[in-house]
This record gives C-alpha cells, sequence and structure tokens, in this order.
C-alpha cells in the first residue's frame, strides 16, 4: 500500500506522527481555548 501526503507547497518528504500521551490528560474545558483546541479529544 502506497501514501501520498500532499501540502500547499510541494510533497512532503518525511511526516512525523506523534501518539496522544500525558498532554491530553491535563487538557481542561478551561485551557483548551488556549491550547488551541476546539473541543476534548
Amino acid at each position: 500500500m502506497s501514501y501520498q501526503v500532499g501540502w500547499e507547497v510541494g510533497v512532503l518528504k518525511q511526516v512525523i506522527v506523534h501518539g496522544p500521551g500525558r498532554e491530553v490528560t491535563r487538557l481542561t474545558p478551561q485551557n483548551k481555548e488556549a491550547l488551541l483546541f476546539d473541543d476534548l479529544p
């Protein structure tokens, strides 16, 4: 299976993926907007 990720400037050569960790437990309804979240996951 082949994947392709596009970008406005060109083709990405590498994508870094980070799984959720302790930062998700620190996310609250009060600080979600400051941390640039639309809603809680």
